[in-house]
């Protein structure tokens, strides 16, 4: 399937064996679906069932090749395609021509979904002299709907599932959204959530709905004989169903009129029971000393890592003949960057301005921790953010000497208050060996921690 686009005969004849699983029960008897086949392809938070539309999925995976060519250009495979199909243009232009083979059809006709959700970023060069050159750019591709900006057959399918819901092909409905995440979510067995699932979307074969589906019978309800048998009827208004409500441990307490229909009496039960519904007293307690020894446990080894991340309180001076660029970012509002990529930018602004007035030893520190481990690790991320950090890479090998370093918000009290009033200020301002006034009390501070 990510090689070649299925024909759609092959992919409904799977569909069909996969509806007649699913509705049957005997092989030879006919199988009678009950709720939209479509619903079942949406994700369960949503009200489906998560069932896998193969069409997209074929779609979504065929994306990938696709992906792969547009971004790994020197790949044996890009370069193949490109010299024979688009050596004059570029993949995101290249047509179909008439002796064009099954495989680079069935890719380009994934071109259309890669393209909803590619971006491209432009970030700066590492040879940049902020006072004399222009900026040097370049520019990636990302895709939008992954937080690393890669590519991923996952975001990509349910990207394809949200056209064909838009373009019409896909009769879903997210009416019962709420009350399914509310389902999935409670402690009972799988089958019954599943029954509760086809109660939602009304596929229980009550006698109103078989009449409906043309079926000669008497409508009334066969316990009680004095209304119709519809779903709310059977399972709530029913007097026979009250009958062995009471018999329940919890003496659960049911106003029938209250509510006219399935999704109301769900929201009901899980705001007013919640999980005692479904779970005795020593089964509450043996669960809790669990989930206890096995958070406490999660929290030793979160706090053993961090600690050998996370930087220290104080402030602290640099070696002789290293110099310290402390950076922060504050976002104001209106601001429309993330809070990660404002300190990514104030560090790559201050490094510049630092090696342009010819400092190359150099310590790095910042209070954003996502920042200093990629910076650290060398990490390589193919988003706005990780575009900065290559280029913050990039511009430390012009440096002699560098190091990067943590330090916590109060710690870095200094470059967060600068952050904090650079919003007065309407163009760049650059203090050598000056504070400005309402700076000295925070320098002090950090001074006098030095002497104590």
């Amino acid at each position: 399937m990510q090689c070649f686009k299925i024909p759609n005969g092959i992919l409904d004849e799977i569909e069909k064996m996969c509806r007649g699983f699913f509705w049957g029960q005997k092989q030879e008897e006919r199988k009678q679906a009950w709720v939209a086949w479509e619903k079942l392809y949406q994700p369960k938070k949503e009200g489906g069932l998560g069932v896998r539309d193969m069409k997209a999925f074929n779609k979504a995976l065929l994306a990938k090749q696709a992906w792969r060519i547009l971004t790994n250009e020197s790949s044996l495979m890009a370069r193949v395609l490109k010299g024979k199909y688009f050596h004059t243009s570029n993949f995101m232009e290249a047509k179909v021509s008439q002796n064009a083979s099954y495989t680079w059809r069935s890719i380009l006709f994934s071109r259309n979904l890669l393209s909803r959700g590619l971006r491209k970023i432009v970030g700066m060069g590492s040879t940049i002299k902020i006072w004399e050159d222009p900026y040097e750019t370049s520019e990636d591709w990302v895709w939008q709907y992954s937080k690393n900006g890669g590519f991923t057959v996952r975001s990509a399918y349910f990207l394809e599932l949200e056209r064909k819901k838009e373009a019409g092909t896909s009769s879903t409905s997210t009416s019962n959204k709420g009350a399914s995440k509310t389902l999935w979510k409670a402690l009972v067995p799988p089958k019954v959530k599943m029954f509760g699932w086809r109660v939602l979307h009304g596929g229980v074969q009550v006698r109103k709905k078989l009449k409906l589906r043309g079926m000669e019978l008497d409508e009334r309800c066969p316990m009680c004989g004095d209304s119709e048998e519809s779903i709310l009827h059977m399972l709530f208004r029913c007097n026979e169903a009250e009958v062995r409500r009471r018999y329940l441990p919890l003496r659960l307490e049911f106003h029938p009129d209250k509510f006219s229909c399935i999704k109301g009496w769900l929201e009901f039960l899980a705001c007013t029971y919640k999980d005692v519904l479904w779970i005795s007293g020593e089964q509450v307690v043996h669960k809790a000393i669990s989930l206890v020894g096995e958070v406490e446990e999660a929290n030793r080894k979160d706090l053993r890592s961090r600690n050998s991340e996370i930087g220290g309180s104080i402030w602290q001076p640099p070696h002789q003949l290293w110099y310290k660029l402390n950076s922060d970012a504050a976002i104001f509002e209106g601001g429309s960057k993330e809070v990660e990529v404002a300190e990514a930018l104030a560090a790559r602004h201050g490094l510049s301005i630092a090696i342009e007035v010819g400092l190359t030893s150099i310590i790095l520190e910042t209070d954003c921790i996502k920042l200093y481990q990629h910076l650290k690790k060398g990490k390589r991320e193919a988003s706005y953010f990780g575009k900065i950090v290559q280029d913050i890479i990039h511009l430390a090998k012009r440096c002699n000497c560098i190091s990067y370093a943590h330090i916590k918000r109060s710690g870095n009290r200094v470059a967060h208050e600068l952050a904090k009033i650079s919003k007065d200020y309407s163009e760049m301002m650059v203090l050598i060996e000056e504070v400005p006034p309402s700076m000295h009390n925070y320098v002090m501070v950090d001074v006098l921690s030095l002497n104590s």
